[in-house]
């Protein structure tokens, strides 16, 4: 009888090893395989329904760090102590103030960045779509940058780029960008890509791009220099026909040196920070921000005003056949996300 017992114990135990390595297996194999249709060619969700009058765009930048990086918040692998935020009550303050920001300072584009799902991060809160049945005058887009496929729903992530616009998008486009080297624990790696919107304004077309680049890549690799090196090269194209381009978002560069008083953050935390490279100044297009309120904070600790260290990262880069009527940063005193929301007013410059 001890034998027998033994025995199915011993099968039942490699039964469920291998149960646990196929279902390893097919984890590593659905994260690794090419991307669907839908991350290629995002829908286009909603209606469009405020008819906008004047000629001129006002464009919304803002990564909201998946309504999890608020005030209160730090974060590890910016030398903090926290892959989450305190509470899923800190989640839902950050959303209302994201929420209450958007309300009040309507805009014609909304580039969002850092929009999630339901996710581990988050404490499972299901951002984008709350948002885009909070603001169901815009027509909707959303690409993944990071999508665990398979893990149980607790530990699942989905965060990635939305554009929403009051004016009807006539396509919807995501195109890769490089990515860094290796996999999160040999299975998951995070996506880039420009999420392109186009729309014909007042007979004008405009090429929207909204972009978040790389943050953590090591300096002799490079990775989001060359992600910049190829956004520039894809604007160009598009302003050659005769597009009117407008690229926004987080770039993780800094884009305006600037000094915004005193701080305790070391160099040591200040680890990611990397200029503009100078090919960036290319003909043809100059490059949008507010060189007098600071974009995003340091996360190395919670947010603490005269401590955690401040730049500008988030703003525009726009053809020359675009005017720039004005470009400001709200301060918001970093209270729902570590990222302070750009807005840019815009004209054509139509040729007579």
């Amino acid at each position: 009888m001890k034998h027998s017992f033994f025995k199915k114990l011993g099968i039942t135990i490699l039964v469920f090893l291998a149960v646990i390595i196929v279902y390893l297996l097919i984890i590593i194999f659905v994260n690794r395989a090419p991307q669907s249709k839908e991350d290629l060619f995002p829908k286009i969700e909603g209606k469009a329904s405020s008819p906008i009058k004047e000629d001129s765009l006002r464009v919304l930048s803002w990564n909201i760090g998946y309504a999890g990086m608020g005030e209160d918040a730090d974060f590890l692998f910016d030398n903090g102590s926290s892959i989450r935020p305190p509470s899923k009550q800190s989640v839902l303050n950050n959303l209302d103030g994201i929420t209450s920001f958007l309300k009040e300072n309507q805009s014609d584009v909304v580039m969002m960045q850092e929009i999630p799902y339901s996710s581990f991060t988050n404490y499972n809160t299901n951002v984008y779509p709350i948002l885009k049945k909070e603001f169901d005058q815009y027509q909707w887009t959303y690409s993944n940058d990071l999508y665990t496929k398979g893990l149980p729903p607790f530990f699942r992530l989905k965060i990635g780029n939305s554009t929403a616009s009051r004016i009807p998008i006539i396509s919807s486009e995501a195109i890769a960008l490089t990515r860094e080297p290796g996999y999160f624990l040999y299975v998951f790696k995070k996506d880039y890509r420009m999420h392109i919107t186009r729309i014909n304004h007042s007979g004008v077309n405009w090429t929207l791009i909204n972009i978040h680049l790389s943050a953590f890549d090591d300096e002799t690799v490079s990775i989001r220099e060359t992600q910049l090196k190829e956004i520039i090269e894809f604007a160009k194209k598009e302003r050659d026909k005769g597009q009117h381009v407008i690229v926004g978002g987080d770039w993780n560069l800094e884009l305006i040196d600037t000094d915004f008083g005193p701080y305790t953050t070391s160099e040591e935390d200040q680890f990611w920070i990397r200029p503009l490279p100078s090919f960036a100044q290319t003909s043809g297009f100059s490059w949008v921000a507010d060189k007098n309120t600071p974009s995003v904070r340091t996360a190395e600790k919670p947010y603490v005003k005269g401590e955690n260290y401040t730049l500008v990262i988030d703003g525009f880069f726009i053809s020359d056949n675009i005017k720039v009527l004005d470009v400001t940063t709200i301060d918001l005193n970093f209270q729902p996300t570590d990222h302070h929301p750009v807005m840019l007013t815009a004209a054509p410059i139509v040729k007579k």
